[in-house]
């Protein structure tokens, strides 16, 4: 294998990287939130596998396919289950082409709930698409030759998965896109229907710092995010009515027909797009779409020719009973099937997208809340970086995980020189602020600075305001058309 540094070396000039930036005032001490690994010497072999697990009567694979957060992760549940299961009961898991069935006798109850009692087989053979042999020494296959090429990220991803496994085996995280680890646990909840969690984003680099060679590294952020709070739907829409019954400002009336029409069009769009189960029939996940402008009580189906209300026929048809006094569920690929709240059960972390974070009042306040817990200070974000460090590469199993493949994480290898350039010259007018003047980067804003610019090109103006905000609040008279 050739010398490292010299395969750096001839990358970067085969690739016309530019020399790093080295005009600087002067370096400073920093931290980075960059924690490297160490390897034991020499090769240290890793094996790769391609697992399927997929029901073959209905042709369905549990490993393949896409989904939102709701669906992946609860197929992901259920694939732990089921490799764990073949895990603690075959002996001599890894052998080349082993395949087996796994009997619904022989799942959880978690997994025959979900999978209506199927019969799985569970295939396992040596990864095809990439090198079934992994070295975890082998730095200059995870460098990329050249800025249009894509480097092959099988080293990065390896490390990236043995930060995480022990945590989904101990249960107390959940993976909820790549490399995002969430606590299960709840950190706070934001109202009936929404909680929030924290967790670390990770990702892996290969890394050169000062004078050491170049090595894997963990690059990790600190995280708190918003969620749709896991139940039954039916009694999360009661407590969100009660709450904004209990509310000072406009208490919603159970009475007022347009209020509640008003509360009922919100919590569709909020809940557009979520999954949820259905409670009598758990191996079936539908994705919202809508909600209903009539109550359940007012809705009817034609069944065998003759009308049935919907309450007589989830009684009869599901030997479910109902209440009417709620809309009913469209769900996203047959618009024309309609549920009953209450017979839909959410998803865990299911993610609450930024759209719609400005849907009401509420959710705006919500979403200030949350800017307020990601947004703190270097040193607070620092210590909460290693605390996550802590965990992963000393505390714990994580670190005993990953002994078991020779690798350690270091905790002492975050230091970094920070170069500090000349600040720029502000422009106002025809005057000068100048930063540079003191250590803090000050200058005074009250001095004569010119901030508007007049201009005979821009004579039309376009006011936007977002959608929680009222328009009659906007003062239109200062602005001229």
């Amino acid at each position: 294998m050739p010398d490292l540094p010299q395969v750096v070396n001839s990358i970067r000039a085969a690739a016309n990287i530019p020399p790093q930036a080295n005009q600087f005032l002067k370096n400073i001490d920093g931290l980075a939130n960059i924690y490297t690994f160490d390897v034991k010497p020499g090769a240290v072999m890793v094996y790769r596998y391609d697992v399927e697990l997929s029901d073959k009567v209905k042709n369905k694979s549990l490993t393949k396919g896409g989904g939102d957060d709701g669906k992946r992760g609860l197929l992901r549940e259920i694939c732990f289950e089921l490799v764990t299961h073949v895990f603690d009961s075959t002996q001599g898991f890894g052998t080349n082409g082993k395949t087996c069935e796994i009997t619904p006798d022989r799942m959880t109850e978690f997994c025959r709930k979900f999978l209506y009692n199927a019969t799985i087989t569970f295939e396992l053979q040596p990864c095809k698409t990439s090198a079934h042999e992994l070295n975890l020494n082998d730095i200059p296959s995870a460098l990329c030759p050249a800025p249009h090429l894509q480097a092959d990220r099988s080293l990065r991803t390896f490390f990236e998965m043995l930060t995480s496994q022990s945590f989904i085996n101990e249960r107390t995280h959940r993976l909820v896109g790549p490399g995002r680890l969430f606590e299960k646990r709840e950190s706070k909840r934001l109202n009936d229907a929404i909680t929030a969690h924290n967790g670390v984003a990770k990702g892996v680099r290969i890394i050169v710092n000062g004078d050491v060679k170049p090595c894997p590294a963990l690059v990790a952020d600190v995280k708190t995010c918003a969620f749709f709070a896991e139940g039954n739907l039916g009694e999360i829409a009661k407590r969100m009515i009660q709450s904004a019954m209990n509310r000072r400002q406009n208490p919603l009336r159970p009475n007022d027909r347009k209020m509640m029409e008003g509360f009922w069009s919100d919590f569709g769009h909020l809940y557009k797009g979520v999954s949820a189960y259905l409670t009598y029939a758990p191996s079936r996940v539908i994705v919202i779409d809508s909600i209903t402008t009539r109550l359940v009580s007012e809705i009817s189906f034609e069944v065998d020719g003759r009308n049935i209300p919907m309450i007589q026929y989830f009684a009869e048809k599901k030997n479910v009973r109902i209440e009417g006094n709620m809309p009913a569920v469209r769900q996203h690929v047959d618009r024309d099937a309609l549920y009953p709240l209450q017979c839909l059960q959410i998803l865990p972390f299911q993610r609450v997208s930024l759209d719609k974070m400005q849907l009401t009042d509420e959710m705006a306040r919500i979403s200030s809340d949350l800017l307020k817990a990601n947004a703190v200070g270097p040193e607070v974000r620092s210590e909460l970086i290693k605390d996550q460090m802590r965990l992963i590469g000393r505390d714990g199993e994580c670190a005993k995980f990953m002994f078991n493949f020779g690798v350690k994480l270091r905790g002492d290898q975050n230091n970094v020189q920070i170069g500090l350039r000349k600040l720029p010259v502000i422009q106002f007018g025809n005057v000068q602020a100048n930063p540079n003047d003191n250590e803090k980067g000050q200058f005074d804003v009250r001095g004569p600075l010119r901030y508007l610019e007049p201009s005979d090109v821009l004579r039309s103006w376009i006011v936007a305001f977002p959608r929680s905000v009222s328009q009659d609040s906007f003062k239109y008279e200062y602005f001229a058309y």
